[in-house]
C-alpha cells in the first residue's frame, strides 16, 4: 500500500495537498509550513470542487478551513469528500467547537486539526 501511494505522488515523490481556506495569510502560513511539499491553494468551496473535477493531478489530501464564504462544517466537508475521490480531507478550524468537528467527521473528515 505504501509504495502505491508514492507511486502516485507528485514530482520527486513530492506530497499534492489541495489547501482550501478564504485567508491568504493564514494560506501564506500554511504553504510555508508545508515547505517541500506540492501545495494547491483555493479560497473557496467552490474554487476547491472546481480544481478537483477539472484536468490535472489529484491531490493526496485536502486540507479545509470549516468556514468558507460559501459553506460551513458539515457542507465544506461533504462538498470535499464528493470531488476528493480517494483524497482524505482534513477540517482545519480555529474553533473547537465539539458540534463542529463531530458534523465534519460525520460528512466524511479524516481528521481534524484545531
Amino acid at each position: 500500500m505504501r509504495r502505491a501511494a508514492t507511486r502516485a505522488r507528485g514530482d520527486a515523490g513530492r506530497l499534492r495537498i489541495l489547501l482550501v481556506e478564504d485567508s491568504a495569510d493564514y494560506a501564506h502560513l500554511v504553504a510555508l509550513a508545508l515547505d517541500g511539499m506540492d501545495v494547491r491553494h483555493a479560497a473557496s468551496l467552490t474554487a476547491a470542487r472546481r480544481l478537483l473535477e477539472g484536468p490535472g493531478p489529484r491531490p493526496d489530501v485536502v486540507l479545509a478551513d470549516l468556514h468558507l464564504p460559501d459553506g460551513e462544517g458539515r457542507t465544506v466537508v461533504a462538498g470535499l469528500v464528493a470531488a476528493a475521490g480517494a483524497a482524505p480531507v482534513v477540517g482545519l478550524s480555529g474553533s473547537t467547537d465539539p458540534a463542529l468537528v463531530a458534523g465534519a467527521v460525520r460528512a466524511g473528515a479524516a481528521g481534524f486539526v484545531p
